[in-house]
C-alpha cells in the first residue's frame, strides 16, 4: 500500500469482521511513496521485525492502533521505514498456507514476513520464531518481546503449528531457522 493507492477520507474495508478503516491525514503522512521492497532481490535476508515495520492495517478492525502508531511516529519524529500491505494480502498469505499440510488458522506476521522474503530473497534466515513458553534452557519466554502476555498455543494463530511448518520448512533447505539464544 503506498500512497498512490490512498487518499485522506478514504475508507478501505477490513478483511474480517466488517467495518472500514479510515485514512487519516497522520496515517498517509506515515505511508511510504514507493514500496521499499519493489524491485529489489537480495541473496540473502534475516526475518527477525528490524528495519521494516511491517503493519497489517486492513486485516480487522482490530487494526485500528494503526493510527496510534502513525500518530506516535510523527510526534516523536521517528524514521521508521513503514510497510502497509494492501488489502486482501491476508487473504492471500492464509490461502497459500491453507494450500498447504499446515494449520495455521490466521498466519501470524512472521508467516506474512516468510511468504513476503520468499518472493526477493534467495536465502532467509530467521530469528526469534519459537512457540513454546520456555526455551531448551527453561528460561521464560514472552509472545512478543516487548510484553508479558504468555505465548499462545491455539487462537487466533496457532504459533505450535506455524513453527512445525518453518521447522520442515528448514529441512527442506527453504530456510534457516535459528532458535539458538542470541549472542
Amino acid at each position: 500500500m503506498t500512497t498512490s493507492n490512498l487518499r485522506v477520507g478514504q475508507h478501505v474495508k477490513y478483511e474480517t469482521g466488517g467495518g472500514y478503516f479510515n485514512v487519516t491525514e497522520n496515517f498517509f503522512k506515515v505511508t511510504p511513496t514507493e514500496s521499499p521492497l519493489q524491485g529489489r532481490h537480495f541473496n540473502s535476508c534475516a526475518v527477525i521485525g528490524d528495519q521494516i515495520l511491517y503493519v497489517p492495517a486492513f486485516t480487522n478492525a482490530g487494526g485500528g492502533h494503526v493510527n496510534v502508531v502513525a500518530r506516535f511516529m510523527l510526534q516523536y519524529n521517528l524514521q521508521i521505514k513503514t510497510a502497509f500491505p494492501p488489502a486482501g494480502i491476508n487473504n492471500v498469505v492464509k490461502s497459500i498456507w491453507k494450500n498447504s499440510q499446515f494449520k495455521l488458522h490466521r498466519p501470524s506476521t512472521g508467516a506474512h514476513m516468510y511468504a513476503l522474503a520468499a518472493t526477493i530473497c534467495d536465502r532467509i534466515h530467521m530469528y526469534g520464531f519459537y512457540p513454546f513458553s520456555t526455551d531448551p534452557f527453561g528460561t521464560n519466554l514472552r509472545y512478543h518481546y516487548y510484553e508479558k502476555r504468555k505465548m499462545v498455543k491455539v487462537g487466533t494463530h496457532n504459533m505450535p503449528e506455524e513453527f512445525r511448518a518453518l521447522q520442515m520448512l528448514h529441512q527442506r533447505g527453504a530456510l534457516v531457522l535459528h532458535t539458538e539464544p542470541c549472542q
